[in-house]
């Protein structure tokens, strides 16, 4: 899986990103890699860990201003573009290149 599938975006903010704090920071991993190699800040995997497959990771911050450890959500994108949310307490290891993930604008076409 070579870029985030189709439509993932579209997805995410139509179903989880509804849900999420307006200041919730999102950002996703610049690849995909398995699951259990993408480590958080504490270099261990979320404790459940969806699928085997590679994956994408969008990694959503849900209290930007406290300091850490506190609730987070890790969503697996695989490559039929299903999503799997994870809460977990810590950000990713820095190893893992992310970056933001813009929300989309309020009556604005559909994301691709």
């Amino acid at each position: 899986m070579d870029t985030l599938p189709p439509n993932a975006k579209e997805t995410f903010w139509t179903s989880i990103g509804k849900v999420i704090p307006k200041d919730a920071q999102v950002y996703v991993s610049a690849k995909a890699e398995s699951p259990k190699d993408f480590l958080d800040a504490m270099e261990r995997t979320p404790e459940s860990v969806p699928s085997a497959e590679q994956a994408y990771v969008i990694f959503v911050d849900l209290q930007p201003e406290a300091n850490w450890a506190h609730e987070c959500l890790y969503v697996y994108v695989v490559s039929d573009g299903s999503l799997f949310a994870v809460k977990h307490d810590w950000p990713p290891n820095e190893k893992h290149e992310m970056t933001p993930m813009e929300r989309p604008q309020e009556g604005a076409p559909s994301i691709s």
